[in-house]
């Protein structure tokens, strides 16, 4: 081959190449993007679905963060709502009313109205698992005594969007934290029941106080929701599906007046299933740390001898959450912390045998609960301040 039959060659390649390895014959520039931030889902009166959208507001941000462009009373972020047979059906409208492509994959917040989650959420959930564009890291929450909706209208004065704030109190892990993907893990499993968070608009609500609060947790069964838990037995679920991660925990020692307090730092928990015919029994090894916030009690936690004497109590306290937590869960018979997944997974002939009665079998249930408390550090002084020398246990 010649040197330039050699040259064409090369440069026909080349342009063969560039042809068709070309990108972006698709692309979307991202001012012509609605950035989705959170959704909401209610039911109508009339039995349809409902959508809430919170929408980026760029132009507002911007000015916010530079400074410019003078004094702006536009908020951060928009709301569209539409109603529908289903998702994607009232999608198709909101696009109707946007100059901006809807895009869902920033959303981090979802949010399921009351009515919504007591009819069942099984047949909504389906569009965010179908759908490649949705997150399924996104918090879910179901709104108490009234709409997603109305939580996504509220103005959140600590940050410029109200999700955020939402999702920044998910991420402090001193709630259940439950996403898109965990919540169709539980759908799915045969031996649990689904939990999430609770979000519950806070009364006399004022543009300049907080609009809303996170308030314990929310049971499923089939796909409906069946049970709130206050935030003490929702902690007590916690340590039982060993997502006990940071947390306070106050209590009392007998015939000591005053309390203590301690912040945990470590926590970690085992659960081992036992069944014999129809009967299961849990049992249940927590092993935690923690160090005193606070220690409003006669003794001086400087002696190694006390220190024990508030790890038993301390121990006995976190058993009694779970215990009371669990007896509570009976009254529905739910299993939101998939004891029944433990057996299917340890145990398989014998969840084969059992699964068709487990949810007779739950309120029969037996739990034996054993805590390892240890306190790291008591603070810098060792008897409460407030008590004088003599009246200090020492």
């Amino acid at each position: 081959m010649t040197r330039w039959k050699r040259s064409i060659y090369y440069l026909l390649t080349l342009g063969l190449v560039a042809v068709t390895t070309t990108g972006c014959w698709d692309r979307v520039e991202i001012n012509d993007l609605a950035l989705v931030v959170a959704r909401g889902i209610d039911m109508t009166e009339d039995g349809k679905l409902m959508s809430t959208i919170e929408i980026v507001n760029p132009s507002a941000m911007s000015q916010g963060m530079t400074g410019t462009g003078g004094q702006s009373n536009a908020k951060p972020f928009l709301i569209v709502s539409g109603s529908g047979k289903d998702i994607g059906d009232i999608s198709g409208k909101m696009q109707e009313k946007l100059s901006r492509r809807i895009f869902t994959a920033h959303r981090r917040i979802l949010i399921i109205g009351e009515k919504l989650a007591k009819h069942g959420i099984e047949n909504v959930i389906d569009h965010f698992t179908r759908e490649p564009a949705n997150r399924l890291r996104s918090y879910v929450l179901v709104a108490r005594g009234t709409t997603a909706k109305e939580v996504l209208e509220q103005t959140y004065p600590l940050e410029r969007i109200t999700s955020e704030g939402i999702r920044e109190m998910q991420m402090s892990e001193l709630s259940v934290s439950t996403t898109i993907k965990d919540l169709v893990t539980m759908l799915s499993e045969e031996g649990g029941d689904p939990i999430c968070a609770v979000i519950e608009l806070n009364k006399n609500i004022d543009k300049n106080k907080v609009p809303f609060h996170l308030n314990g947790s929310a049971v499923f069964r089939n796909g409906k929701l069946v049970q709130y838990l206050d935030d003490t037995l929702t902690r007590g679920i916690l340590w039982a599906r060993d997502e006990m991660r940071q947390g306070i925990i106050t209590f009392t020692i007998p015939k000591q007046t005053g309390y203590i307090t301690v912040r945990l730092i470590h926590s970690a928990t085992k659960v081992t299933p036992e069944v014999h015919g129809n009967h299961a029994t849990m049992h249940i090894r927590i092993k935690t740390e923690g160090y005193v916030m606070e220690n409003n009690t006669k003794l001086d936690l400087s002696n190694p001898e006390y220190v024990d004497i508030c790890n038993t109590y301390m121990s006995k306290a976190i058993a009694t959450r779970i215990q009371k937590a669990i007896d509570a869960t009976k009254k529905t018979d739910t299993d939101p912390v998939s004891f029944g997944e433990y057996i299917h997974r340890s145990q398989l002939s014998q969840w084969q045998r059992i699964k068709g009665q487990w949810r007779k079998i739950i309120p029969t249930m037996q739990l034996d609960v054993k805590v390892n408390t240890q306190i790291r550090r008591v603070g810098m002084d060792g008897p409460g301040l407030e008590w004088k020398q003599d009246e200090v246990k020492k």
